[in-house]
């Protein structure tokens, strides 16, 4: 009697990795399931936050569209415009004229001209008064880094230089 129940609880034993590979199998196989019908909505999700994030690049909020392009690159691991609009966000807060190209795109001529004329080697500090009064600090800010540097001496220009630091670091 012994050898019958000492048989039939090593036979029990034999089906447990059986019984356990067969739920693992079946957790495996929803979750492959679970991911491929998803696909279509975290497609949607990405594009979504690619756009929002597109948008507040051009408002010049460069920390939130930054959040957005990291949950782009979450939803889809590998998709090059979420890891270039990341990339483009981090250079953006740094220079302003890195969103030359996305303005262009999303029809912002305004803006544009503004950085053109910011970028044009022109010593015009009343202007730069003005993008700093208007909130483009960041626009003077790319005059005033020449007229500094490469410029003629005015002394106006480190002052100027000076409040646009802290106009950004205000925003920021």
């Amino acid at each position: 009697m012994d050898k019958i129940k000492n048989f039939k609880q090593k036979q029990n034993l034999h089906h447990l990795p059986n019984k356990l590979l067969k739920i693992l199998l079946l957790i495996i196989g929803s979750l492959i399931f679970l991911y491929l019908v998803t696909i279509p909505w975290r497609a949607y999700v990405c594009r979504k936050n690619l756009e929002q994030g597109e948008n507040l690049l051009v408002e010049r909020k460069y920390t939130e569209a930054f959040v957005h392009f990291q949950k782009a690159e979450m939803l889809e691991p590998g998709d090059w415009k979420s890891k270039q609009r990341l990339e483009l966000s981090k250079k953006a807060a740094k220079d302003i004229l890195e969103l030359r190209l996305l303005l262009k795109e999303k029809n912002q001529d305004e803006l544009t001209q503004i950085i053109s004329d910011a970028d044009s080697k022109v010593c015009n500090l009343e202007t730069d008064r003005v993008l700093i009064d208007k909130g483009l600090a960041q626009v003077a800010l790319v005059n005033l880094k020449f007229c500094t540097s490469d410029g003629p001496k005015n002394y106006d220009s480190w002052l100027f230089l000076g409040i646009t630091n802290q106009k950004l670091s205000e925003d920021n």
